[in-house]
C-alpha cells in the first residue's frame, strides 16, 4: 500500500514521469521481477538495508543467522521486538533457526517495517485517532514513544512529517527537501510509513543535531590517522554524508576520542558509559568507528539519558505521593 513510492520506482525504472504513468505487460513483468528479487523493497532505503546486511555478514564471516537479525534491525534504527521477529521468521519465511540468504533478510526487513507501521497505527487508534484522521506532530510523537521510539520528540516528528509530505507531493522520496508548511500527517499507511522512515533515517535527531554531530565527529578525527569509512547500513537520509572519516587506532584511544566528542556536544557521559555502549553495539571490535557507528553510539547515549531522567521523574513522583498527607 505505497502508491506514491511505487509510482516513483516505476518512473525511475522506465525513465518516465510518475504522473499519468502507463506500463505495458512486459514492463509490468520487468518491474515485478525487480521488486521480488529485492524482497519487495523498492524505496530509497534499499541500498542502505543491503549494505547493512553485507557489513554484518562480513563481520560474522559468513551468512547471517536468525539470532543476528536483532543486531541487524538495531543497526537500521528499528526498535527490536523479539516476538515479532520470531513470528516473521516462522510464519513469513519458514525459518526458526539457521542461516539466512540475502532474499530472506530483505523479505524480513520489509515485513518488519510493515509490522512497525501497523503497530503505530494501533497505538494511534487506541488514542481515539482512527485511520483518515489528521495527526499533529505531538499526537504522532506520543504514539511513537509508546511504541518504543522514546527519542521521537515532537520537533523531530515535525521534521519527519515535513519530509513525508514533500514525498507525497512529488518532491521525491529520500530527498532532503522539507515541506515547510506541513504540520500534520494523515493517519494512513503510506504517510505513517514515510514519517517513520524519515525518523529512522535521522535516528530521531533533528537536522541541526545531525549537523552538530558531523562537526564533532570531524573534530575528533582530525587529529588522528583516517581513511574513507564504509557507509554500510546508512539510512537514506545519511547516504549523502560520504566520504565519511573513520578513526583508526587502539580500542582505548577510540573510546577516549568518542568521550571527548560527546563532552563537546554537551553529553555529561562518563568514559565507562561510552565503553559500555560500544560493547553493546559491537562497533569497536576492530578499533575504528565510522560516522554511522558514531551516530548509533550517540543515539544509545541519548536513549540512556532519557531513560535515566524518566526514572528520576518517576521516583520523585512516588516520593511526592508517599509524602502527601
Amino acid at each position: 500500500p505505497l502508491p506514491t513510492l511505487l509510482k516513483e520506482f516505476l518512473a525511475g525504472l522506465f525513465g518516465s514521469s510518475r504522473d499519468g504513468l502507463l506500463v505495458t505487460f512486459a514492463e509490468y513483468l520487468k518491474a515485478d521481477c525487480a521488486i521480488q528479487n529485492d524482497g519487495g523493497i523498492f524505496d530509497a532505503s534499499l541500498v542502505g538495508i543491503k549494505e547493512a546486511f553485507v557489513d554484518l555478514s562480513r563481520r560474522a564471516a559468513g551468512g547471517i543467522c536468525s539470532a543476528q537479525l536483532h543486531q541487524a534491525l538495531a543497526m537500521l534504527g528499528f526498535v527490536v521486538r523479539p516476538t515479532v521477529v520470531a513470528h516473521l521468521l516462522r510464519d513469513a519465511i519458514g525459518i526458526s533457526d539457521g542461516s539466512l540468504c540475502k532474499l530472506d533478510c530483505l523479505t524480513l526487513v520489509r515485513k518488519y517495517r510493515d509490522a512497525e507501521v501497523d503497530a503505530i497505527s494501533v497505538a494511534l487508534a487506541a488514542r481515539g485517532l482512527e485511520p483518515g484522521a489528521a495527526l499533529c506532530s505531538e499526537e504522532l510523537a506520543g504514539a511513537l514513544q509508546e511504541s518504543g521510539y522514546v527519542l521521537a520528540s515532537p520537533e523531530a516528528v515535525r521534521e519527519a512529517v515535513a519530509l513525508a509530505s514533500a514525498t507525497l507531493h512529488g518532491c521525491g522520496a529520500g530527498q532532503q527537501r522539507l515541506d515547510e508548511g506541513a504540520t500534520q500527517v494523515t493517519h494512513g499507511f503510506e504517510a505513517l510509513f514515510l514519517a517513520l522512515e524519515a525518523l529512522r533515517g535521522a535516528r530521531c535527531f533533528l537536522a541541526s543535531d545531525l549537523a552538530e554531530l558531523r562537526v564533532a565527529f570531524q573534530g575528533y578525527t582530525a587529529a588522528v590517522q583516517h581513511h574513507l569509512g564504509s557507509s554500510a547500513g546508512y539510512p537514506p537520509s545519511l547516504s549523502d554524508s560520504a566520504p565519511v572519516a573513520a578513526a583508526v587506532g587502539s580500542r582505548r584511544l577510540a573510546v577516549f576520542e568518542l568521550h571527548g566528542a560527546f563532552r563537546r556536544l554537551g553529553f555529561p557521559v562518563p568514559v565507562w558509559r561510552v565503553q559500555t555502549v560500544l560493547d553493546e553495539l559491537d562497533l569497536d571490535s576492530h578499533g575504528l568507528v565510522d560516522f554511522h557507528g558514531f551516530l548509533r553510539t550517540a543515539e544509545a547515549v541519548r536513549r540512556y539519558e532519557v531513560t535515566q531522567i524518566s526514572e528520576v521523574v518517576q521516583e520523585v513522583r512516588r516520593f511526592s505521593t508517599a509524602a502527601a498527607p
